[in-house]
């Protein structure tokens, strides 16, 4: 979820007049520079998102968290919408790249 929501983030500030890399600044010295986003921000800087966990498996393990919420009354709604992000980055072709690649999703928007 914190991964779909930043890659929200990235594609605000790219379709904004905000400046990329002092918004990134920003992010990593705030509250939201968790290990995981130090990670996709080191990605993102080289470009470089060889799987460690693929996008499509993200894809379908969120699908089974929903599955599981929904057979036992749960609605996960942040997963839902993080489900979403997250095929539609598949549905772009980087199903097979690392699931932090989903912040170039909102790039291609």
């Amino acid at each position: 979820m914190q991964a779909a929501a930043f890659a929200e983030a990235i594609a605000l500030v790219n379709q904004s007049a905000l400046d990329p890399e002092k918004a990134i600044a920003v992010f990593s010295g705030s509250a939201l520079a968790s290990p995981l986003i130090k990670r996709m921000m080191a990605a993102m800087a080289a470009d470089d998102f060889t799987p460690n966990f693929s996008l499509k498996l993200m894809t379908k393990d969120i699908g089974y968290a929903m599955h599981e919420g929904e057979s036992r009354g749960v609605a996960l709604q942040t997963a839902a919408s993080a489900l979403e992000i997250f095929r539609r980055a598949v549905a772009q072709g980087m199903g097979d790249h690392d699931f932090s690649a989903v912040v170039k999703a909102g790039r291609a928007n």
